[in-house]
């Protein structure tokens, strides 16, 4: 089978993360903080390794790294925990369901800024346009997950901070992929640990700006201050509740590794196959390929003339592709959607 759902779930897996889940079920796999015995305090020591290792990639504290189940779960405890019913956010016209409909869940009002194509200061001044003196927050993806085009989200946050505002970002499709350095001020990142880190399913990280105080979701036991009711106030501590992920972090940490050693070439290759793919799919008769190699994440989408996305993703499976299958309703912005058929930069 030739893989190509990555942006779904990364695989296959380097080497290490299974061997490091595996090891972790076979060896110690004690229930971290909650012990004083051996196997408790080398799952403690694991998770800290993997802590240590994401917030080195970020360029980021250790404390400042939430562990979380996925992406999904990360945008949910930001979005619910930093936000309130009636606020106003202004959003990117790409964004994921697990960033609508937790905005929806919460009575969040939003307006979708106009994405200017041009240059990155022209995407900044429509977010700028959309901003009210009511607005809280701009939530915004760092790559489509469809179109895969990349939103300048250093810039936007720095224009969050300018006007005071939370600064959120959906790094579900960037990291691992893109440089990203997080955990600054008012700003929040989300993202999972089984696409571009490589880890396995079930991880996700929280990346918290030191100015933030976020309102908790979930409670439980945490380890720490166990005759007190309410959750700690320490981080990371107050915002994972409940026995963690022990298995899956490790792998995670192995995955993290492996980018940090590999990241740059990873990339490169990326970039190669993103462009000989564009160039390929362009060269047969009745595909139609919307997007760009520019200015992109290693995400392609095209349709085929007559053929529903369903059959084609069927049809590919038989042949040996494994490639994502979306419909998009309603389409995006016709203007998106004929910038991407262009691909400027060829």
């Amino acid at each position: 089978m030739i893989y190509l759902d990555n942006a779904a779930t990364s695989f296959p897996k380097p080497e290490g993360v299974w061997s490091a889940c595996g090891e972790t079920l076979r060896r110690w796999g004690g229930n971290p903080g909650r012990s004083g015995h051996l196997l408790a305090m080398r799952a403690s020591e694991e998770i800290f390794r993997t802590r240590s290792l994401l917030a080195s990639l970020f360029h980021t504290q250790p404390e400042q790294i939430i562990f979380t189940a996925n992406a999904t779960h990360a945008l949910n405890l930001a979005i619910k925990g930093l936000l309130h019913p009636g606020d106003h956010v202004v959003i990117s016209p790409m964004e994921h369901n697990s960033v609508m409909r937790p905005l929806t869940a919460a009575q969040v009002r939003w307006t979708a800024a106009d994405y200017v194509f041009e240059d990155d200061e022209a995407t900044v001044r429509s977010f700028e346009r959309a901003i009210t003196p009511e607005t809280k927050a701009i939530v915004c993806t760092h790559a489509s997950n469809v179109l895969g085009c990349i939103f300048p989200v250093e810039k936007l946050e720095d224009l969050c901070r300018e006007k005071g505002i939370l600064f959120l970002c959906d790094a579900s499709q960037s990291a691992g992929i893109l440089p990203i350095s997080g955990g600054r001020g008012h700003s929040a990142w989300c993202m999972p640990g089984h696409k571009g880190l490589l880890g396995p399913q079930g991880t996700g990280v929280l990346i918290l700006g030191e100015a933030l105080s976020p309102r908790t979701w979930i409670e439980g036991g945490s380890g720490t201050n166990s005759t007190e009711f309410l959750p700690p106030e320490e981080w990371p501590e107050r915002f994972e509740a409940g026995t963690p992920n022990t298995p899956g972090i490790a792998g995670l940490g192995a995955g993290v590794h492996y980018v940090l050693k590999h990241g740059e070439s990873i990339r490169k290759n990326e970039k190669i196959l993103l462009e000989k793919l564009h160039r390929c799919l362009r060269a047969i008769a009745g595909v139609h390929v919307y997007g760009s190699p520019c200015n992109s994440v290693c995400t392609v989408s095209f349709n085929v003339t007559g053929l529903f996305c369903g059959e084609v993703a069927s049809r590919l499976d038989e042949q040996g592709f494994a490639c994502a299958r979306v419909c998009i309703v309603p389409p995006p912005p016709t203007a998106i959607t004929e910038h991407w058929k262009r691909a400027p930069c060829e």
